[in-house]
């Protein structure tokens, strides 16, 4: 994620990783109802899919208010982002994997859990128009999102891992 500001115009790259990535900010899982590996893939990446078509649409809206110089219009939008995640997350939460994969998932979550508080920090500095504050985040973003699409990929999920990042 990188942001230049140059006259009224501000490019945001990778925002989307950082808000695909808060969609798993929390661990855990149910300890009722348990999965087959495959049930739990599909149903995880399905509402991956679901939270991904949301995010794009709001990245593509993030950038025009962006573009346009709003950083607060663009900081409610990344804010609203992040608390559609939350209801991802806690649709997430109530599959219960194979007890033989607790362990993954708990580690992929754990990494992801790491989000939140970049989340709230970028948020703060787009309001500040901190731009330094801003790139210095990527990174740590990158460094994470790139742990868990690896723990994700080598699942099995597709949306929930790199391929759901990319667009």
């Amino acid at each position: 994620m990188i942001i230049r500001s140059g006259g009224n115009r501000v490019a945001v790259l990778g925002v989307g990783a950082l808000l695909a990535a808060a969609v798993f900010a929390g661990c855990g899982g149910s300890d009722s109802g348990e999965l087959s590996k495959d049930d739990f893939i599909t149903q995880a990446d399905q509402i991956c899919a679901e939270f991904n078509e949301t995010a794009k649409a709001d990245q593509e809206e993030f950038q025009a208010l962006l573009d346009q110089g709003d950083f607060e219009a663009a900081a409610d939008n990344f804010d609203q982002t992040a608390a559609t995640s939350e209801e991802a997350l806690a649709q997430i939460e109530e599959l219960a994997p194979p007890a033989e994969d607790q362990a993954t998932i708990d580690e992929w979550l754990a990494i992801l859990n790491e989000q939140p508080a970049l989340t709230e920090e970028f948020s703060a500095a787009l309001r500040a128009q901190e731009i330094g504050t801003i790139n210095a985040l990527a990174p740590e973003v990158e460094r994470l999102t790139a742990e868990s699409d690896a723990i994700a990929d080598d699942y099995g999920m597709v949306d929930c891992g790199s391929a759901g990042n990319a667009s």
